[in-house]
Formats: structure tokens, C-alpha cells, sequence
């Protein structure tokens, strides 16, 4: 098994595939779905704190992976920040585009946003706060949450309200359906409906992205693992034949996750190059993936 997000908007052939990349993740360690936190247990993905995504990026660049979405939740502190804040500018400094992913579940110690837990009005202000400080980044996206479920649109809508109050209207803002954003139930939970009338202040569409997540065996999981590096591969060669309606896709995840764990995208450094795990090599890189000369 394996997941991805799926990012839906319309781009030329010659971009098809510019938003193919991985999670570098670490700073979201630690907390539930019901978005209850440790944040002892974050492994911030920087090389002076052992886990070296900073150094894995411009790896994966090299790799013609162009976008890297960087988890973060919890409580975000001086601390926090500072080193979230050192991983987004290690992102910016390849080249590549960086999503800002609030990694939460649409909850906070239990509670729903919008729904007996933080309001509406102080999600807005969260997401505010946040884009206020990288708004002249270009290269910036904003993900508005990490798999919600349970969440009305509105607490999206809030979002994305605010965001573009702070002067941040070129840059694509990503939309998380219910049921954690799942792709397989993306139409048949009323996702896509409430989510096409989200709308930016002037009324346009603009760079709001529908934003699906997928595992890729039979129950959602993380149980099977025969098939899914063939199955992704093909997804992908989909995806770039489909470039008129998907923009791209993220794997899950690089960072601070060992070469072991069953989803791992994290190379692993020899000593004076990188060497990719069979998922990136086969089927998540432009470059090698197995399929994709049957759509270039």
C-alpha cells in the first residue's frame, strides 16, 4: 500500500508533471486523528537534529520532484516555528514548491473546528497568521488541513477568506474534503459539491485546488504492500494523461521516517549520494518512474 495526494486543476502538457513530490515529515509526529498532541514526540527534519530532510530535497529535486509538502501541528511556539520556519526556507531554496499542511485532522484535543472546538473565526485567524508571514512567497501553496472528517465546508471557506485577506491571492490554496479527504468517496460524501462553492473574496475560483488523498490497498489501510509499487506507477502514468483535470500528486513520506516504516519515501545516505527506496525509484520519481514513457 501506499498514499498519495491528488492535487485536481487544469495545466499545459509541458507542466504535467511540475507538482510531483514527497511529504517531508517529522514536525507532525506525535499527534492523533483527534488531533490530541505530544510534541515530544516531533522529529523536526532538520540535519542538526539528526533527521535530514533538508538534505533530502535537493535530492529529490535532482529527481525532477518539484513540491514538498511539509507537515507541522501541535502548538506552534517560538520553537516550533523556528525550525518549521528553517525547513520552509530549505524547501524554497531549491526551487521547488512548498505546501504549508496543518497536519490536525480538523481537531484540536478532541474537539472539532467549528463544531464545540476552536471556532471558526480562530481557525481563520490561525490561517491568517500563517500566510501573513510567507504571503510574497510564490512558491508557497496553503493546505488548509491535513484529512478532516467531520468538518463542514465552512470551516474551509473561513479559511481561505482569510488567507487571501493578507494580500496572498496568487497562490493555490488547497481544499481537504470529509472522510479524510479520500478520493474513493470524494463525490459520494458531498465533498466535491460543498467544496465547489468555495469561493475566493471576489467571487473567482483562482488557484483553489481540490486536494484527495488515496492508500492503495483494498480497505484504505496500511495492510497490503504486494502490489502497490505497480499500482502507483500506473496511477501516475494516469495522472499525466489526465493533466487537463489533475495537477499533481505528493507521496507519503520522506523526513524523519525510518527507511522501515511500511510508507517510507526516505532515502537513505551512503555516505556520498542517496539511494531511493523502490517506491521513489519505480514509481513516485519523474525521472525513473516504470510507466511513464507510456504517456510522455
Amino acid at each position: 500500500m501506499a498514499s498519495k495526494s491528488y492535487l485536481a486543476l487544469a495545466l499545459s502538457v509541458a507542466t504535467a508533471t511540475r507538482f510531483a513530490g514527497v511529504n517531508i515529515a517529522g514536525l507532525d509526529f506525535g499527534c492523533g486523528t483527534d488531533g490530541t498532541c505530544n510534541v515530544i514526540q516531533a522529529c523536526p527534519p532538520l540535519t542538526q537534529l539528526e533527521w535530514d530532510g533538508l538534505g533530502q530535497m535537493p535530492h529529490f529535486v535532482e529527481n525532477d520532484s518539484y513540491m514538498f509538502r511539509l507537515p507541522m501541528t501541535g502548538v506552534l511556539n517560538q520553537t516550533q516555528f523556528y525550525n518549521y520556519n528553517m525547513l520552509v526556507n530549505a524547501c524554497s531554496s531549491t526551487g521547488a514548491y512548498c505546501e504549508i499542511d496543518i497536519h490536525n485532522y480538523a481537531r484540536y484535543d478532541g474537539e472539532i473546528i467549528g463544531q464545540g472546538g476552536p471556532s471558526n473565526e480562530v481557525f481563520a485567524e490561525l490561517w491568517y497568521n500563517i500566510v501573513d508571514y510567507w504571503k510574497y512567497e510564490n512558491r508557497v501553496i496553503f493546505g488548509v488541513m491535513n484529512e478532516p472528517h467531520g468538518v463542514p465546508a465552512g470551516s474551509v471557506q473561513a479559511a481561505v477568506t482569510a488567507t487571501r485577506s493578507t494580500g496572498a491571492n496568487s497562490q493555490i490554496i488547497l481544499l481537504p474534503g470529509n472522510n479524510y479527504t479520500s478520493a474513493e468517496t470524494f463525490i459520494s460524501s458531498g465533498s466535491a459539491a460543498a467544496l465547489n462553492m468555495v469561493r475566493n473574496p471576489d467571487g473567482s475560483i483562482t488557484n483553489l485546488v481540490m486536494d484527495v488523498h488515496k492508500y492503495l490497498d483494498y480497505n484504505n489501510s496500511w495492510g497490503d504492500v504486494d502490489l502497490y509499487v505497480s499500482y502507483l506507477s500506473q496511477q501516475i502514468a494516469y495522472q499525466a494523461a489526465n493533466f487537463d483535470v489533475i495537477l499533481g500528486y505528493i507521496g507519503w513520506a520522506a523526513g524523519s521516517f525510518a527507511t522501515n516504516y511500511i510508507l517510507s519515501e526516505t532515502p537513505y545516505y551512503n555516505g556520498t549520494g542517496w539511494n531511493d527506496t523502490l517506491t521513489v525509484s519505480t514509481a513516485l520519481s519523474p525521472v525513473t518512474n516504470m510507466l511513464f514513457s507510456s504517456v510522455a
